[in-house]
């Protein structure tokens, strides 16, 4: 019978027991904006090499993705708009913001 167990049956845990990921602040300059088929990428300080670099349409789908490699992004012909950009490594957030592109 459940009546004589003690304790929670189902105990609330809050940690997980894995450390959370995190790096050190960085920030970052995207530039032009407007933008027409081209971006600089300036981060405030050096990158891991697996940095993926990422534009979002207005309704959240990828339109570009690209490992971050030097400060140039080509993303080709996009409609104009304005767009979120975001910057990951492994998956943990390093940068997001948004982009004009006309």
């Amino acid at each position: 019978y459940l009546d004589a167990l003690e304790g929670d049956l189902f105990p609330i845990l809050t940690e997980s027991g894995i450390p959370d990921a995190t790096l050190d602040p960085v920030s970052f300059r995207v530039f032009p904006s407007p933008a027409s088929s081209w971006i600089n990428v300036r981060p405030s300080r050096a990158l891991p090499n697996n940095t993926r670099f990422e534009l979002l349409s207005a309704d959240g789908r990828s339109v570009h993705s690209t490992t971050l490699i030097g400060e140039r992004i080509e993303f080709g012909t996009l409609p104009a708009g304005l767009y979120v950009w975001r910057c990951t490594a492994d998956g943990v957030p390093l940068g997001t913001g948004t982009l004009a592109i006309e």
